[in-house]
């Protein structure tokens, strides 16, 4: 079984996707849920429904989502062309899930925003935590913005930032509904991902015995983000 994976081009396009997809996908969430957790931290008029407004991809059933975003993508009347036509960005719609240059992305582009309120809630929370009084001090020692948030802010968030990365990082490696009802995989098995690859295996080819040796790759694979983040939580227990 191992023999016939590594000999399957389209199983090394599946690892090749799926490393795109994972680090991409983590990357991107942590870019927009940082800003907006601190941005959020700050008091101002609204603030409560500015984060109930926020979390509503979270809470969104993934099946909505997806055939929601597959709408916005369609080549005809979809939002996307739309708007980039209007703003004369393209001349001719663009088939977003149709290519194979740009299907990946596009489901890409769903994951993460409906993936982002996890970790934004989750800084969120340890942000609220810091007491006010460390930087209180810091302001009478003379620390500006840039030092408070690089010697304050960002060594009391570490330890939520680490296991929010760790969660989107699995949540992200085994992602499935969304590609599978945007793409299939698809087209040319341009975004087909691990989780898809096994999919088709067990369930479409019948082959059980493929599709097991291909999970168990999966988790060799996240076993090396659970390393790591025991590593860094030992190396915290002794500190």
């Amino acid at each position: 079984n191992y023999a016939h994976l590594f000999a399957d081009p389209i199983f090394a396009k599946a690892i090749v996707n799926t490393l795109v997809w994972t680090v991409l996908g983590v990357v991107l969430q942590l870019a927009v849920a940082v800003p907006l957790a601190i941005a959020l931290n700050v008091e101002f008029k609204g603030r409560g429904f500015y984060r109930g407004m926020l979390l509503i991809p979270w809470v969104m059933p993934s099946v909505v989502a997806a055939f929601t975003w597959v709408w916005m993508y369609d080549g005809s009347f979809g939002i996307f062309n739309h708007l980039l036509m209007k703003l004369h960005l393209i001349d001719q719609p663009i088939i977003w899930l149709g290519d194979k240059k740009t299907a990946l992305y596009s489901v890409l582009a769903e994951q993460v925003w409906k993936g982002f309120p996890f970790p934004m809630v989750m800084l969120l929370a340890a942000l609220q935590a810091i007491p006010k009084d460390l930087y209180e001090a810091a302001s009478v020692d003379g620390a500006g913005a840039w030092q408070r948030a690089w010697r304050i802010t960002m060594p009391q968030i570490a330890p939520a930032l680490a296991l929010c990365t760790v969660f989107i990082t699995i949540w992200t490696f085994n992602s499935f509904e969304n590609i599978w009802l945007m793409t299939e995989g698809g087209p040319l098995n341009a975004s087909e991902t691990l989780t898809i690859y096994v999919y088709r295996i067990a369930f479409q080819s019948f082959d059980l015995g493929l599709a097991s040796s291909s999970a168990l790759i999966m988790f060799a694979m996240l076993s090396v983000v659970i390393f790591f983040y025991a590593r860094h939580v030992s190396k915290q227990e002794e500190r």
